[in-house]
């Protein structure tokens, strides 16, 4: 995890173990990657825009992530968790 690393929390369908989103260090790719952390496991979840700020909510059963692509930095992007994968990575902000 970075020093600063932005961080953010959602519920999830379990009560008492929320999504919490933070940044990693860079990998072997040399990217920093957005971590989902849930009932002690992280998932990397997508690559992160340096000095932005991350999102979450959770809604109908679905989890919602909102933050800046490295593909398309000047929009806001989502990702969303349905059904056990992430997946449907798209801008909403352009």
């Amino acid at each position: 995890m970075m020093i600063s690393t932005p961080l953010v929390s959602c519920s999830s369908p379990t009560a008492g173990k929320p999504h919490t989103f933070y940044v990693s260090v860079p990998g072997s790719e040399g990217a920093l990657m957005i971590q989902d952390y849930l009932s002690g496991t992280s998932t990397p979840v997508a690559k992160f825009y340096p000095g932005t700020r991350l999102g979450a909510a959770n809604f109908s059963g679905k989890t919602y992530l909102f933050y800046k692509s490295l593909t398309a930095p000047g929009s806001i992007s989502t990702i969303l968790l349905d059904g056990g994968s992430w997946g449907g990575s798209s801008p909403i902000v352009t």
